[in-house]
């Protein structure tokens, strides 16, 4: 009895988290293969990385430049320059002597080094961590330290240049705020949660992710910090932007935007989760297998009844309802891409067969970003997948090159396909997930 299949999906429930937890409207990370294409490894277009900084940073931190990640600070005398490579940049700051000068935002000189040139870079790096008071003298007065900003909002800028009158091009700065000055704060908090059922949003019980390298930009003046999650700094109110950095390992897809805009309120404590889930096997056997006298011992008449109950088709475009092993067998090995419709028949059939002889999970998630029943990141149930493929046949049995039909057909076979060949299943707890070399942040 042949039967047409309509997809269908089911919502779960959420519980939230107890945080703000600004996430976004979800993001779709979508990995696309040409006509025909066999199976194999896809470039992780998921992960949307920031901006690459060209060249090293300027960076203010605390005593001993221990935590370089810091614009926010009680007094004059907590705040401390160094610079180098970010965590990520292989290039630091050029080698030479700078110059020092401390300004408000519009550019008022607040204090400045003059003729001495404090700063020394060595192989791209500070030589040594400097604090901001005992290396530059007051506008007004000449003695040591700088003037209080004339921002209203606490807000400085340090900059180092290799011309003492700053008119070279090549001039690095670091916006910081001073309490003491009339700045407020915020928190941010900045975690990596593992997505496992790929909603976007991170429901109780999911793992957060440590170490995942995140960069976040104050919309306004640029580079704030780059740091391993979870981070966490005091900052001043405003318009960010949170951007996950692309890990080493090509598996990993995102569930939600990268980057996240976030606006931060005073007096307010806000948590940034990006959620992220990684690609494996999922216990899946290929055609090959399902062909061979292994896959055929486990094949019965109940495994041919349920393909019968399929809308199968052969490469003519006719109903294949198989009675028999050998008839599936040799029915499996003719497929012929001059009609979709019949690849993803095959390709619907072995993860029939996957799924009844108990090989892989009908609720188990796969990545096909293009099937319509996918979810808003590119997921999808076996189940649904299968049902959805199912009416694609149906609808369009013969769909040779020039079917209106094909295109679509082709974006259910593929990751039906890899699926086949054990990939691209959302595994059930994090992977590995590594930076490459990292090259410190100037301490």
């Amino acid at each position: 009895m042949r039967r047409v299949a309509r997809s269908t999906s089911s919502a779960s429930q959420l519980l939230a988290w107890p945080a703000i937890v600004i996430a976004g409207a979800l993001f779709l990370g979508a990995c696309t293969s040409s006509d025909d294409d066999e199976a194999g490894e896809q470039p992780d277009l998921a992960s949307i990385e920031a901006t690459q900084i060209g060249v090293g940073t300027l960076f203010t931190a605390n005593e001993d430049c221990a935590d370089t990640t810091m614009a926010l600070f009680d007094r004059p005398e907590n705040v401390h320059i160094t610079g180098g490579p970010t965590l990520s940049g292989p290039r630091g700051l050029p080698d030479g002597t700078y110059y020092v000068q401390v300004t408000a935002p519009d550019g008022t000189m607040l204090g400045t080094s003059g003729s001495d040139s404090p700063v020394t870079v060595t192989d791209g790096r500070f030589e040594r961590c400097l604090r901001l008071v005992d290396v530059v003298d007051q506008a007004s007065t000449g003695n040591s330290g700088f003037d209080s900003t004339t921002d209203t909002d606490g807000r400085y800028q340090v900059g180092i240049s290799v011309d003492p009158e700053f008119a070279a091009t090549l001039v690095f700065t670091s916006v910081f705020n001073l309490r003491s000055s009339g700045a407020a704060d915020a928190n941010v908090e900045v975690i990596k949660f593992y997505d496992s059922n790929t909603n976007g949003v991170p429901d109780s019980g999911e793992v957060v992710i440590n170490g995942w390298l995140v960069r976040v930009i104050n919309d306004l003046y640029g580079y704030v910090a780059e740091a391993f999650t979870p981070w966490n700094s005091a900052v001043v109110p405003g318009n960010y932007s949170v951007s996950e950095l692309i890990p080493d390992q090509p598996n990993w897809r995102t569930t939600t935007p990268s980057p996240i805009g976030v606006t931060l309120i005073e007096g307010q404590d806000t948590t940034v989760a990006i959620g992220n889930v990684c690609l494996g096997p999922g216990g899946a056997e290929s055609i090959e297998f399902w062909t061979n006298r292994e896959g055929a011992a486990l094949i019965t008449p109940t495994q041919l009844r349920q393909l019968s109950e399929r809308n199968l088709v052969t490469a003519q475009g006719e109903p294949f309802d198989p009675t028999t092993y050998p008839q599936l067998r040799q029915w499996l090995q003719e497929q012929s891409s001059a009609n979709m419709a019949n690849t993803l028949s095959v390709s619907l059939a072995v993860m029939t067969l996957n799924v009844s002889t108990g090989k892989v999970d009908r609720t188990a998630l796969i990545h096909a970003p293009e099937a319509r029943g996918a979810n808003p990141v590119g997921f999808i149930s076996v189940a649904d997948l299968q049902q959805e493929a199912d009416a694609a046949i149906a609808a369009a049995g013969n769909t040779p090159i020039g079917s209106t039909q094909r295109a679509y057909q082709e974006s259910l076979r593929n990751p039906l396909q890899r699926a086949n060949d054990d990939l691209d299943f959302v595994q059930a707890q994090p992977c590995t997930v590594t930076f490459g070399e990292i090259h410190g942040n100037g301490q």
